[in-house]
């Protein structure tokens, strides 16, 4: 079980790292088969996130219909490594 110090501390960093999303579009290339799931796809549409990062079965038929890529967190873990090291070696701009 989780501290409540540490979840407070989790909340205001969700809390300074997270922006407002105006929906604007609610178009979609697919709908969800569950409707719990569209304010994350009109968020993540609209907020032009790079990734939806989920463990929700329903997900997993919809990563080829949008921008963003719908992935497990371990998966996101790996990619996000591997953009790290590949962003470290190369040069830098003066």
């Amino acid at each position: 079980m989780f501290r409540k110090k540490t979840v407070r501390k989790l909340i205001v960093e969700i809390l300074i790292l997270g922006e407002e999303v105006l929906i604007e579009s609610f178009h979609f290339p697919r709908y969800p088969d569950d409707p719990d799931d569209i304010p994350f796809l009109l968020c993540a549409g609209n907020g032009e996130a790079t990734h939806i990062i989920t463990y929700d079965k329903h997900f997993e038929d919809l990563n080829n219909y949008y921008d963003f890529k719908i992935c497990k967190p371990l998966a996101f873990l790996f990619e996000l490594r591997s953009e790290l090291e590949r962003s470290e070696h190369r040069p830098r701009e003066s």
